[in-house]
């Protein structure tokens, strides 16, 4: 299940000596994402949990089977500026936990798959368009088959700065976000509804200018693993994030809402409603 993980703001040039917090300023400047010094390293946490979510199975004998699930997801990650679009990342942890509980028998939900967990990768291109290699030595076989899942994870973390838009915003507005950038952000395909965002003000956050954003998101479409089966999913919720104004970077968000999944497995229709939490934590180290 891909996560909603949130976010992203600002443009350097209006951080002139005469610029004010409530100047309009550009929120999510074009091609600066991950723009930073060479050996500034990035740490990101992000979270992901469903609790108490409602599931009903129906085989195809249209029987239909009742259930509830508790998930967690955990995921963290560590990028490193090697050079102008080279980075070196590593997914330190990816994590899943809680249970599935089906007519009274419970059962753990299953660990991802992990054969990239702690090794480094040397990834290189721009937003959108990313490439990756071990930095040492060949992928095995199962490495090469979870590469591209990866790097899609990467590629949307960066992709996310781009929800704000590149037009310049102050304390206030509120205006349309890009959906392609949730698109990719939550994993959803053919994507459609609506994302809100809110400048609400700029503060301190841990000691550094940030702005405060508030994002709705009201949208629908299809996951990844349910394409060409008919399955969708929708998702509704908000969002604050604090963002640095100077760095364009999210530093902290948390996002509340729910979602209804509708996917075919092992050839049962399985639906699951519920509420969700996400929360993402970066911080940035700079040489």
């Amino acid at each position: 299940m891909k996560l909603p993980a949130i976010l992203a703001l600002f443009s350097a040039t209006l951080l002139a000596p005469h610029a004010t917090a409530d100047e309009a300023q550009v929120l999510s400047p074009k091609g600066k994402a991950y723009d930073f010094p060479t050996g500034t390293k990035i740490t990101r946490e992000v979270s992901f949990a469903m609790k108490d979510a409602k599931m009903s199975i129906v085989a195809a004998a249209g029987k239909s089977i009742e259930g509830t699930m508790d998930r967690t997801d955990t995921l963290l990650t560590t990028t490193e500026i090697l050079a102008p679009g080279k980075f070196r990342h590593v997914e330190v942890k990816k994590e899943a936990g809680g249970k599935v509980v089906i007519a009274g028998n419970e059962q753990a939900v299953p660990q991802p798959a992990n054969s990239l967990a702690g090794v480094p990768l040397v990834v290189e291109g721009s937003e959108g368009k990313f490439t990756s290699t071990l930095e040492n030595g060949t992928a095995t076989p199962e490495q090469e088959k979870q590469l591209p899942a990866l790097l899609a994870r990467f590629t949307a973390a960066v992709a996310a700065s781009a929800k704000y838009g590149d037009s310049p915003h102050k304390p206030g507005d509120k205006w349309d976000g890009e959906l392609a950038s949730v698109s990719a952000l939550a994993g959803i395909e053919q994507i459609k509804g609506t994302c809100t965002v809110e400048f609400l003000k700029t503060e301190d956050f841990e000691g550094v200018p940030c702005a405060v954003l508030k994002l709705a998101v009201d949208v629908t479409g299809v996951p990844p693993e349910a394409s060409g089966t008919g399955g969708t999913i929708a998702m509704k919720g908000e969002s604050v994030v604090h963002r640095s104004l100077a760095d364009h970077i999210d530093l902290d968000g948390k996002l509340e809402g729910t979602m209804i999944l509708d996917i075919q497995r092992s050839g049962r229709k399985v639906h699951t409603t519920g509420s969700c939490t996400a929360t993402e934590k970066v911080t940035l180290k700079k040489p």
